[in-house]
């Protein structure tokens, strides 16, 4: 589950921004506190953590854990737009780093990753519609 969504290649300090900020948005959009709090409900055993969204794969070493991909921190920047509540569950398909992370990938892909996700959504949404 993300609990904090951010860019990791986007810079414009040199105009005082921190960064990866957009003008006219924060530097980090976070998740919303209820949607997290179901989750976590239906979900006890979820790790969170934090998202990087870029153009670029990284290749700075950070101290913490965190996610990165090239399109969920722009969910959150239009839901923050929108001033809509959001949150994010993402199943991390692959490693890098890992000799085998293609074929493992290709197991995960057809097989289990979409009846997790349809578990995941019919479990919440029908907690949402009581």
């Amino acid at each position: 589950m993300i609990e904090e969504a951010a860019y990791h290649d986007f810079d414009l300090t040199l105009f005082g921004y921190a960064k990866g900020q957009v003008p006219g948005y924060p530097a980090s959009f976070f998740s919303d506190d209820k949607l997290k709090e179901l989750v976590r409900l239906k979900f006890p055993n979820i790790k969170s953590g934090k998202l990087f969204t870029g153009d670029y794969f990284m290749t700075e070493v950070k101290k913490e854990s965190y996610l990165a991909d090239m399109e969920g921190t722009a969910l959150y920047q239009v839901a923050h737009k929108k001033q809509l509540p959001i949150i994010s569950i993402k199943i991390i398909s692959d490693v890098i780093g890992m000799d085998d992370h293609y074929q493992e990938y290709k197991k995960f892909e057809s097989s289990v990753g979409a009846i997790v996700l349809k578990n995941i959504f019919l479990k919440l949404f029908l907690e949402v519609q009581e």
